[in-house]
Formats: C-alpha cells, structure tokens, sequence
C-alpha cells in the first residue's frame, strides 16, 4: 500500500518538473562531434520520455539535438522554461556539445557553442555562441529552487583523442569559475563530466560517453540510497566513482547551493531497505530537538514531527519531555546534558530560529562536538538541519548555512523527510 500511495504521489510531481535536452555533434561551421554525444543527449530524452524516471511529464520535455539546437532554439527553450516552471519545480537541464573559452581580449569568457557558432573572429563566436554570462541570467531566471544542469562537454572522440578543434586563440572546454558562476543561487546544482583540464572519454564500440552511461544507469535506480528517489547528491555520489574508476584521468566534478538533496528519479519498483538497527553506543537518545517555541513550529514539532519520528523508532529528546527537561533544574544544564546525551541535534531552521539565545546555544553546543570529535575520530556531523516552512538562508549564520539540510517544505515530503531521518540518525559517530 505504501509503495501505491508513493506512485500517486510521483504522478502528482510530474506535472510541475520540467526538462530541457540538447546534444550537437553535426556543427555546422566547426569540427563536428562523435556521433556519441548525439546519442548521449537522445539517451537521456528516451529514458525520461519512457516514464521510466516517474518525476517528469512528456508534455514538459524539450529536446534540441543537431539541426534543432540553434543559438535562437536554445534561447526560446530556456525562456520556456522560465515562464512555465514553478517554485518546487525540479528542472533538469542536459548539454552535451562543444563548451569553449576565449583566453584574451574583449570577448574573454567561457561560451556554450549551438549548432549554428561561427568562428571566424572572436566577435564573430562572441555573436553567434552563448555566453557564460547570457547562461547564468537564463538560470537565475527561474523560479525553480532544485534546478540541475549536467554538462558532458570535451568528449574524447576515443581514448586520448581529444574533441577540441581549436588553435591557441580558443580553448575547448569550460573553466571552473564557468560552473561556479552557474551554482550561485539558492537550489541549483551544476554536474560536468570532468574537470576543466580533462576530457570525457568515450570508448571504441559503446553508444554513449563513459559520464553519461554511468548518469543513466544512476538515474534508473542505481543511485538509489533510500526509499524510491534518486537523489541529486546520491546520484553525483553514485557516478563520480564509477567513472574514475574506469578512467582515473576523468574526474566529474560538482558545484552547488543548496539545503535540499532534491529529487531527480523517481523508482517505481524500488525495494525500501530495512530501517537501520540503533548503533550499541553510549547515547540515550537518537536525536535532541532543537526549535523555537513559537507558533506554528511549535506545534508541528510536538505535534507532527515528534509523533512521527517515536513511530519510525527514535528516541527523540526534546523540551516537551520531562525526562529529558526536569522540573526545577537549570535550562541550560538541562540543554547540555540534551545535546551530550542526544547521538545528533536535529535543528529546526524556520526565519526566527537565530533570534533566540537558547536555540543559538543548543547548535553552538552541537557544532563544538562535531569539532572535537572530528579531531579524534574523523566524523564531523552531530548537527543535522530541517526545513520545513520558508526561510530565508542567506540570512542564517554561515555556521549553519553550509550544511545540508532534509527538506521538508512540501507536505507531500514529510513521509519521506522522516525515512532519511532515520538513517541520518541511527548512523554511528565512531
């Protein structure tokens, strides 16, 4: 019944998700590509088409390869994209093409080169390319805050034959800063199938590039780390290593900012593994609770979160309980004995949790364990963050503002918020 309910559920999602598909091998005024990388952005447009990744809709799906992928096609389908997607859209951007710097002069910059670039002068690339500054206002105008962009940029056409046509004045490829500059802005993750002085291996006889198979397969599930989603870190997690391990000279690398471990597959007929047995460690508690006692966080942690999280199997630690918070004692000896005693502190970020000292106190506790216990066993976690209603990060403190957080904003997440909670918690420190 679960397992339905969570089919429902990903029908729903498909609606507001969105995808936007473009490979180009046969350039029309540079070196053409392998066929591979074609190949690579129609293997991508045929898995979501197929239903098989359940978060996206075929009507929300534009594909540009070849002929189809103009300077002018690529515009209109980003501007499409802007106009239809929402807030909680997941929108999945895929390019698989030519990426190239000019190193000099007034035209200096990183561009993505459509089907139709011309490169008869710098001016000339200039005019006819997208540039990284014309990419990055494209993204910021969207509204999504899970947006991926995956590049597979500077195929080799076979093992050490690079796709780079240029002489000294245009380099093949795209810088770091280039991603960097994309990942500014709250939810959105940039992926490229190697680093900016490597290139993207395809070997003899397969149809897609080595990043873009291992990309496949993690989006079919092979990724999965719990429950039915494919997760955005998950998946970056899953490929990473694979690549490298069969061609250590390929290094994918990822660029991010964001809270949330987002969505990008949804697996119909995942298996939900176990829920993990409680560590045989020192700790009375599973997690202590810390949030502002205003409404309404207060009653979703009492009676929502709580409530939720005892029927998982935690043992939970939190204010409202009077064998974690005794009468008569001091509050913040009863916070510290909360937080030593609690395996992590589970930190409920809403815009008014830095106003208080208590809740400042409570994480500030926790984060000196993570410090002292990095330098003794290597683990530096024992403060985990929950977004559950709208809040502004960039007004957080830094301390926290780094971390990953479980996102909880859409209700419709709360089942799954509380699943990786779990696992989160019961995860040993040692």
């Amino acid at each position: 019944m679960e397992k339905n309910q969570s089919l429902v559920r990903s029908s729903d999602e498909m609606i507001k998700n969105y995808g936007l598909i473009i490979g180009i091998s046969a350039y029309q005024h540079i070196r053409p590509l392998s066929a591979s990388v074609t190949n690579d952005a129609n293997s991508i447009h045929a898995l979501i088409m197929s239903g098989n990744l359940g978060l996206y809709d075929a009507a929300n799906i534009q594909s540009l390869t070849d002929a189809e992928a103009t300077g002018s096609a690529i515009r209109a389908a980003l501007n499409k994209l802007a106009a239809d997607c929402l807030t909680n859209s997941t929108v999945l951007i895929y390019f698989s093409g030519h990426g190239a710097q000019i190193l000099a002069g007034d035209q200096a910059g990183a561009y993505l080169l459509p089907v139709d670039v011309r490169y008869g002068s710098d001016e000339e690339l200039a005019q006819t390319a997208i540039s990284g500054k014309e990419f990055s206002a494209a993204l910021r105008q969207l509204r999504s805050r899970r947006v991926l962009v995956i590049f597979d940029c500077c195929h080799s056409g076979g093992i050490g034959e690079t796709k780079s046509p240029y002489g000294t004045e245009l380099k093949s490829g795209l810088p770091d800063e280039y991603y960097k500059a994309l990942a500014k802005g709250w939810g959105r993750v940039i992926i490229a199938s190697s680093r900016p002085n490597e290139v993207s291996y395809v070997y003899q006889g397969d149809k897609n590039s080595l990043f873009t198979k291992h990309l496949l397969d993690g989006l079919q599930g092979k990724a999965l780390v719990t429950g039915q989603y494919v997760r955005v870190f998950d998946l970056f997690s899953y490929l990473q290593p694979k690549v490298v391990a069969e061609q250590p000279n390929q290094n994918p690398l990822i660029k991010a900012e964001l809270e949330e471990n987002f969505p990008v597959a949804f697996v119909a007929n995942a298996s939900t593994p176990p829920i993990p047995k409680a560590p045989n460690d020192q700790y009375k508690y599973d997690v202590f609770l810390s949030y502002r006692h205003l409404e309404p966080d207060q009653q979703w942690v009492k009676k929502q979160l709580v409530p939720a999280l005892n029927r998982a199997g935690l043992r939970v630690c939190f204010d409202g309980d009077y064998q974690c918070f005794r009468a008569g004692e001091p509050i913040i000896k009863s916070m510290e004995k909360a937080v030593v005693n609690s395996r992590y502190t589970l930190a409920i970020f809403t815009p008014d949790y830095e106003e208080s000292g208590f809740t400042e106190l409570e994480n500030l506790m926790a984060q000196h364990l993570e410090t002292e216990a990095s330098q003794s066993v290597g683990k530096n976690k024992r403060l985990i963050g929950v977004l559950y209603r709208e809040c502004d990060m960039q007004a957080l403190s830094l301390r926290l503002r780094y971390k990953r957080f479980v996102n909880m904003l859409d209700p419709a997440d709360f089942d799954r918020g509380i699943e990786q909670l779990v696992y989160e918690c019961r995860e040993p420190l040692d």
